[in-house]
This record gives C-alpha cells, structure tokens and sequence, in this order.
C-alpha cells in the first residue's frame, strides 16, 4: 500500500496487519543482518500515528465492504471495540461513532 502526502511525499510498503488486539497499520521496514528490522519511514509522534492508521484503516474497510473480494479479519465484536477505542481516543467524533455502529450491527 502507498500513502502520499499533499500530493508531494509518498510512502510505500504499508502493510494492514492483523495482530492479536485486531488490525493494525505496519510502516516499511528493511530486515537488518542481524534479523531484526529497521523501520524506513514511521510517524514522529502517537497522535500522527494514530490518525494515518485510522485513515488507511478506514479506507481499508470500505474497500473490504464495497468489493467483497477480500474477506473481513475482524468480527463484529473486534470492529465495535476499535471503534470504541476509536471514540475515547477522540479521533472519532459521537456522530461518526453513532453512525458506524448502527452499520456495524446491521452487519449481524
């Protein structure tokens, strides 16, 4: 996957990742001769972070809900708690809370 910024800075080799708490945004790494890994381009900070994963992530559903072609890796459950998360976490306002768990729960 690729980001770019303000049409003038991109970033390649996003991974969306399912961990054990749910999915999860991987920056590009380069494996190091001692087997671990180096991170090439990664956010300066948590609030950034959090806000380019919430957007690839978002892009991610709808493009895992219009085409159906790729299955969904999280439940219903996991998808209600990110988005809780989501909420405390302020990234996401009442109103988009409100509106993405009424469609969540259409889902069941």
């Amino acid at each position: 996957m690729r980001i770019v910024f303000d049409n003038c800075f991109a970033v390649d080799d996003i991974r969306i990742i399912k961990g054990p708490t749910g999915l999860f945004v991987s920056m590009p790494n380069r494996k190091q001769r001692d087997g671990t890994h180096r991170q090439l381009a990664y956010p300066a900070n948590a609030e950034t972070r959090m806000m380019i994963q919430r957007v690839i992530l978002a892009e991610y559903e709808k493009f895992v809900d219009g085409s159906g072609s790729v299955p969904s890796v999280r439940s219903a459950s996991e998808r209600l708690r990110a988005l809780e998360q989501l909420k405390t976490d302020g990234l996401i306002n009442e109103e988009e809370y409100n509106t993405k768990r009424t469609e969540i729960l259409g889902e069941l």
